[in-house]
């Protein structure tokens, strides 16, 4: 038998976007409608965060401040409907014992 944890969020219920380094495990969150710009290396071990093209239409940089920008429109418009985000999560593969 397969069982499926389903998990959703609700766009409001998203309070921040943390970045944690790779290299060092230091973590750095940053509240949605405060995020301005995107933290391109760790404040801690100066290690590369963020890789990819910095000029032109597809800017990597500005990928994090879009999104968060998306999310707090996204927090105020939805009212006509319930909107959310379906979290992967790990399928459970349960066996079944013979009774005893």
């Amino acid at each position: 038998m397969t069982m499926q944890k389903r998990i959703t969020i609700e766009p409001h219920d998203i309070l921040a976007i943390e970045y944690e380094c790779t290299h060092c495990k230091c973590r750095h969150s940053v509240r949605i409608d405060a995020f301005r710009q995107t933290q391109m290396k760790c404040p801690v071990c100066n290690e590369d965060w963020i890789r990819g093209e910095y000029n032109g239409p597809e800017r990597t940089d500005q990928t994090l401040p879009q999104f968060a920008r998306y999310l707090t429109k996204l927090q105020s418009v939805a009212n006509g409907a319930t909107i959310r985000l379906v979290i992967d999560s790990p399928t459970l593969e349960l066996s079944r014992e013979p009774n005893a």
